[in-house]
């Protein structure tokens, strides 16, 4: 009886021997990526720390990272006392976390494996994660616990793949001495606000982008009394056009990687009913002659050109030191978004609030920066107009500051969209009396040019350019460098935007139709197209079959833009 008692008191120190030398297990385990079989050194390497029940997971980089990046870290800790995951954010200077159950979702396959990664026996599982394959590798062979991807109770995750070609895979595994891990505290003591998982990854993500936030809630309008600061002040909104145009002096950033560049803009009727053009442009070298000199003294006081008929078009082509405004968005607005939206209740359609337009810009990301002005014109004739705000969002494209970046030429060669048409800017008809020609220098140290172009049709009846494909052709020293035909189809799927559009005997409404290159409620994205030209001077044509005049107010225009972007080398 006496040896039966040591034998259980034996056993029963052994297992709790075993237990605590189990429990102070503590070790480092490295994870690499790879894709289609080629290591992905970009993003780094992924670390796993194990410590009283704990696993921490973050990523280390081999390299400095841009100052974008720096604005967040963010790392897990897996607590296996209760089976939770916890992702600690710092998000430019304020903590966030979530808590959560890793555990895959929805249904999950066993399968027979015989893998062995870093010496350690390995099961496999494998599921679906929004339509995704997953399969995941782990042992519970390694006395210790952790995952850098899907949580699994009691187990040490050793290799995840997506979609059989990305891989994540435990490339070194080091046991920690005691020595090491005296003062580790994985768990921080504060864990800031909690958010959702969802909201805290999309946080995070929103937290490494530059918003400049340009206009908020301003007014286009017509006809109400003016009155702009004095001078030129930064941040502060100046209108000219009697109204229909907002004006500010921004300074936007520079970064240390390149970006791409967003802008986003929200329109809403105040007041007026109609389909109107829309533009966001930009106005830089203002210590030269500018359209800002347009804008404060006057359309004729910027250069202009003569089309065969002898009308006069100010403020379009570059000539000397001057460049027009260059085009950021071109954008139409819908019939009476948000203010009209109580006067027409149908059956089936509920009226959006606003109307939201975001494009990318990104192709013209080497000149936004810097102090610019920016400004938003839309062509209306009513007190209360337009509700508008405009942000510009830079996303970084590269994890480590550029250290050779590339420089570029850009170059506004036209732009007929008439911004001051409330302060006599004429309307750009002039496709019907000789087209368009502008003579542009090209520098010696310039290659690889491209033009991008933005072209819409307007004349608003039948036999307009509006409801009419026209072919757009450009050419170049009198040659045919590109043709295209603008044209929107699609105009339909925006109905809900427009709650004033007129409604015809057919069914059809008036913001339905077909239209050269814009629908109400969209942008007009702008078409580009390589130009295989050297240095020097060179002769650009627009022509374009600009309809006849029916008389009165119904007469056919095109409002077209065109940057040219070259690399200097």
């Amino acid at each position: 009886m006496k040896s039966i008692l040591i034998l259980f008191l034996l056993s029963v120190f052994s297992m709790t021997y075993a237990q605590k030398k189990q429990k102070e297990l503590s070790a480092v385990v490295e994870y690499h990526s790879f894709y289609n079989g080629k290591p992905n050194t970009e993003y780094g390497k992924t670390e796993l720390t194990f410590h009283n029940n704990l696993a921490k997971v973050e990523r280390v980089y081999p390299y400095e990272l841009s100052e974008m990046l720096k604005r967040v870290t963010q790392y897990q800790v897996l607590d296996y006392t209760k089976n939770k995951t916890y992702t600690i954010a710092d998000i430019q200077g304020k903590r966030f976390h979530s808590i959560s159950d890793q555990s895959p979702q929805g249904e999950i396959e066993l399968t027979e494996n015989d893998t062995t990664i870093l010496g350690y026996q390995c099961d496999k599982i494998k599921f679906i994660s929004f339509s995704n394959t997953i399969e995941v590798w782990y042992t519970k062979e390694a006395d210790i616990k952790g995952t850098p991807s899907y949580f699994i109770k009691d187990a040490l995750v050793l290799k995840t793949v997506r979609n059989g070609s990305s891989v994540q895979m435990a490339t070194s595994f080091k046991k920690l001495k005691s020595k090491e891990t005296k003062d580790m505290q994985l768990m921080p003591e504060e864990l800031g606000e909690e958010l959702d998982v969802v909201n805290l990854r999309y946080k995070a993500q929103q937290g490494v982008v530059t918003t400049v936030d340009i206009f908020d809630d301003e007014q286009i309008s017509w006809g109400n009394e003016i009155k702009n600061p004095e001078g030129d002040h930064d941040n502060l909104t100046y209108r000219f056009g009697g109204g229909t145009v907002i004006l500010k002096k921004v300074k936007l950033p520079k970064h240390d990687v390149p970006c791409d560049v967003f802008l986003e803009l929200e329109q809403m009727s105040n007041g007026d009913a109609y389909d109107r053009t829309g533009s966001v442009f930009m106005i830089r070298n203002t210590d030269k002659p500018s359209m800002l000199d347009a804008m404060k003294n006057g359309i004729k006081t910027v250069p202009k050109f003569t089309d065969n008929d002898g009308k006069e078009y100010h403020g379009m082509i570059p000539e000397g030191d001057f460049e027009p405004a260059i085009e950021l968005m071109r954008f139409f607005t819908p019939f009476g978004v948000n203010k009209f939206n109580d006067k027409r209740v149908l059956d089936g359609l509920t009226w959006a609030n606003n109307t939201y337009y975001k494009q990318s810009i990104s192709y013209l990301e080497p000149i936004l920066e810097g102090e610019v002005w920016i400004g938003v014109f839309i062509g209306n004739y009513d007190k209360g107009g337009h509700k508008v705000s405009l942000k510009m969002k830079y996303y970084p494209k590269e994890n480590k500051p550029s250290t050779e970046r590339k420089e570029y030429w850009v170059k506004p060669i036209f732009n007929t969209c008439n911004i001051l048409e409330m302060a006599s800017q004429n309307y750009p008809t002039m496709f019907g009396a000789g087209g368009l020609k502008v003579d542009i220098s090209i520098p010696e140290n310039v290659s690889d040019l491209h033009l991008h172009y933005i072209t819409t049709g307007h004349g608003g009846w039948g036999g307009g350019d509006e409801f009419n494909p026209k072919e757009n052709r450009i050419l170049i020293d009198g040659q045919l460098a590109y043709s295209y035909t603008p044209w929107r189809c699609d105009c339909g799927t925006y109905r809900e935007l427009n709650p004033a559009s007129g409604n015809f005997w057919n069914g059809e409404s008036s913001s339905d139709l077909d239209r050269s290159g814009w629908c109400p409620g969209t942008v007009t994205n702008p078409v580009q197209t390589p130009l295989n030209i050297t240095s020097g001077t060179h002769q650009f044509e627009v022509q374009i079959p600009q309809g006849e005049p029916a008389g009165g107010y119904s007469f056919s225009s095109w409002c077209v833009s065109g940057v040219l972007i070259g690399e200097v080398k």
